[in-house]
């Protein structure tokens, strides 16, 4: 009768043993990931102006991390913020990252990791196109015609390079490490400005941005129109800076076939640091940019 009896219908529970084991196992994961929703890590940004301290959760997309950068850096567009995995900035982290999440489900970061930054300059707008406006130190029918054959504006915005006069200085002495856009740093750009300062195709406007005094220049150099914007260097920090690469260019003349006089030229100042030529070009006293380099050149020795 016993064996006969019909199946007591509490058995299948008896089954919970395995179902309990499948279980162990995203129990673990659970915790695990419950952690990470949780969490947040430290993620670095090295830039021109220093370095970003970024709290990110790691799951947050990249396109995220750059809305956040673009915010922090006041940038209009986030398509102007460029990241990469390595400082030589070799490395590009890709639109088709951006939906990837920053942590090391991801994109492997982990907290206290390092990213570098670079900015696209600013595309000009239309209203910066307007005639007439890039020769206010030029005047006369030469400039003029030099400004009626210019068919384009070009540049962008420039950076301080780096936060102390010394900071500046082995930026400006070692221009291979610059996290700048190339644009603003090449020949092209540098003969530009060299030519529109030699000819007297040039005007600057300054303005305040909170506690920050900017410059805007429009100029005409080698027949082609530019506007560029960007944080000034004062008279007293132009100083600094010049004494400061003097110094290290002396100390280091032996070892090297530079000397500052190599360094501080209109070509090299103006290729290595649009801010500090055009600091220069504006605030130190002398008429020719070469009498304005002596000039500053002069108060470093001054002040030594």
């Amino acid at each position: 009768t016993v064996c006969c009896a019909p199946p007591n219908p509490s058995m299948p529970r008896q089954k919970s043993a395995p179902s309990q084991l499948h279980q162990a196992v995203p129990a673990s994961a659970s915790a695990s990931a419950s952690q990470v929703p949780g969490s947040t890590l430290i993620l670095r940004v090295r830039h021109p102006d220093g370095t970003d301290r970024l709290s990110v959760h790691p799951m947050q997309r990249l396109k995220s991390v750059r809305e956040q950068l673009a915010e922090l850096h006041n940038v209009g567009s986030v398509a102007r913020i460029l990241l990469f995995r390595d400082v030589g900035c070799t490395e590009a982290l890709d639109d088709i990252d951006d939906d990837e999440a920053i942590g090391p489900e991801g994109l492997g970061f982990a907290h206290g990791d390092m990213i570098s930054m670079k900015m696209k300059p600013q595309p000009a707008s239309a209203k910066a196109k307007r005639p007439g406006t890039s020769t206010a130190e030029g005047s006369g029918a030469g400039a003029a015609s030099s400004a009626k054959r210019v068919k384009s504006l070009s540049g962008g915005e420039f950076t301080r390079d780096g936060k102390t006069p010394r900071d500046i200085a082995v930026s400006f002495m070692i221009l291979d490490a610059k996290l700048s856009g190339e644009a603003l740093y090449s020949q092209m750009s540098a003969a530009a400005r060299v030519d529109a300062v030699r000819t007297g195709r040039v005007e600057t406007e300054t303005s305040m941005k909170g506690k920050k005094q900017m410059l805007t220049v429009r100029f005409v150099g080698n027949r082609k129109r530019y506007e560029e914007r960007g944080p000034s260097y004062t008279l007293e920090e132009l100083v600094s800076i010049v004494r400061e690469i003097s110094t290290r260019q002396t100390t280091s003349s032996r070892r090297t076939s530079s000397s500052s006089s190599h360094l501080l030229n209109a070509e090299e100042i103006a290729r290595r640091s649009p801010a500090m030529f055009w600091s220069l070009h504006t605030f130190a006293p002398g008429g020719t940019f070469e009498e304005r380099v002596e000039a500053v050149l002069a108060l470093a020795r001054a002040d030594v």
